[in-house]
């Protein structure tokens, strides 16, 4: 275009006569039809904004090759995912300007489409109390989901299991990667929006320990726990003190059938050659038998009521007769009705009976050394000494066998064969014979045998 322009005024330069106005106008019309043929040429040979919406994703120098890229990247994706696939946004190819950003081989082009590009498809999205949480592949897919989510809590082919909430599949135009597969949509539903709140256990920590630092009770810690041995905790282990929070909870009702005992009732009658506190049974007691039809309800497993629906007994149970004894310990010689009195101030800190293997035959009283002893009841002193591993030991015989005995003591008060009342001071608290600190052991003795002495205190 330049060179003819340049012929053309070399051309005019030798003209001697002026131009006349129709050769100006013409010589005009021929630059201008020049110069816009220049400027097609000039545009055609303009790279090519591809854009996606109203973003520009790309700057190529091939319209057609960017076209095919695409072509081959939707087609590609679709026969991945085995069903069509589109481009989310109107896709438009314009003349790139300066700002559009540089020209980019084919090859980064399809690089570009590969991570930046999103591809949509339709897909069934899973809807819960009206909000969308997930989306899968298909219909079928959600359908499927659902089913196992069931049959994951039901018992029995007769159980009924229904979703608390309430459940809808749509079909709905996802990206690509916005879709689950089926694994990946089952474990997010259980998992849900809250994780389960752990511990792990600590040497010496036991499962009463753990469920009272998380405040809850001990069934409900074993039923979100499930085959959890609570006295076989091990170091290390980790234990759900919380459920996870899933996105939908499943009700199973389920009918349960099962043989129960029935307790048998006490039954207790006044026997007078026994003392009062004593008991003798007469008859033992036999539990019954009943089958019990339960409508259980469980929620994810856990097991939230029961309602009994029929109950049959198959045997009846037999009482236990229990003799009472309403006999007075002692006479009422002291006014006291036949209780004895505390012979020192003080809580019991061991009690009568077994301690392992070794039979404790009295009551421990805590007590400061020194602290005054008393008779219990009134009577005579038998015993006023060192007696083995009591250390200083006293005892008070009451009549009719009844004897009441005072060991451990730092120093004795009376002599044998001394009448005491009741209440009187008869030695004072210690620490001797086999004694591990300073308290009163306390003994009632009925006939050569120890008794309870709480019985009747």
């Amino acid at each position: 275009m330049q060179k003819f322009l340049n012929n053309l005024q070399e051309k005019l330069s030798f003209r001697q006569k002026p131009l006349t106005l129709a050769q100006v106008i013409g010589i005009a019309g021929i630059v201008i039809f020049f110069m816009m043929i220049s400027a097609v040429i000039a545009n055609e040979n303009r790279p090519w904004a591809v854009r996606i919406g109203d973003r520009v994703v790309a700057v190529v120098a091939d319209k057609s090759a960017a076209q095919a890229a695409l072509d081959e990247a939707i087609r590609e994706r679709a026969e991945a995912c085995g069903q069509p696939v589109s481009i989310a946004g109107r896709v438009t190819f314009e003349r790139a300007g300066r700002s559009d950003g540089p020209v980019l081989d084919i090859e980064t082009f399809r690089s570009i489409i590969a991570s930046e590009v999103e591809l949509h498809t339709r897909a069934a999205a899973l809807f819960i109390d009206g909000e969308k949480k997930l989306v899968v592949r298909d219909e079928q897919t959600a359908q499927r989901l659902l089913a196992a989510l069931k049959e994951q809590y039901a018992r029995n082919l007769s159980d009924q299991a229904v979703f608390a909430e309430d459940v809808q599949i749509k079909t709905v135009n996802a990206g690509l990667n916005e879709i689950l597969t089926f694994e990946e949509a089952l474990a997010f539903i259980k998992k849900g929006a809250r994780e389960a709140q752990t511990y792990t256990v600590k040497e010496g920590d036991t499962l009463w320990d753990i469920a009272a630092l998380a405040n809850v009770d001990i069934k409900t810690l074993l039923a979100i726990n499930p085959g959890l041995p609570p006295e076989c905790l091990q170091i290390g282990q980790v234990i759900n003190l919380s459920e996870c929070s899933p996105l939908l909870n499943v009700i199973v009702t389920s009918k349960i059938t099962a043989q129960e005992e029935i307790p048998f009732p006490v039954e207790e009658r006044e026997d007078s050659s026994l003392y009062k506190g004593q008991y003798r049974v007469v008859q033992k007691g036999k539990p019954g038998k009943k089958e019990v039809t339960y409508e259980v309800t469980y929620q994810n497993g856990i097991e939230k009521g029961r309602l009994v629906l029929e109950e049959e007994i198959l045997s009846e149970p037999t009482p236990q007769i229990v003799a009472k004894g309403s006999r007075l310990l002692l006479a009422s010689r002291s006014g006291a009705s036949g209780r004895l009195g505390w012979p020192a101030a003080g809580p019991v800190v061991s009690p009568f009976g077994y301690r392992g293997r070794d039979f404790h035959a009295g009551i421990d009283i805590a007590a400061g050394t020194g602290a005054p002893v008393a008779a219990a009841e009134s009577g005579r002193v038998v015993r006023a000494g060192w007696y083995g591993g009591y250390g200083k030991c006293v005892d008070i015989s009451h009549g009719s066998g009844v004897i009441t005995r005072y060991a451990h003591l730092s120093s004795v008060a009376v002599r044998v064969g001394e009448q005491v009342a009741r209440g009187q001071l008869i030695g004072r608290v210690g620490a001797t014979g086999n004694a591990t600190g300073p308290h009163l052991h306390f003994e009632v003795i009925v006939n050569g045998q120890p008794l309870n002495p709480v019985n009747f205190l």
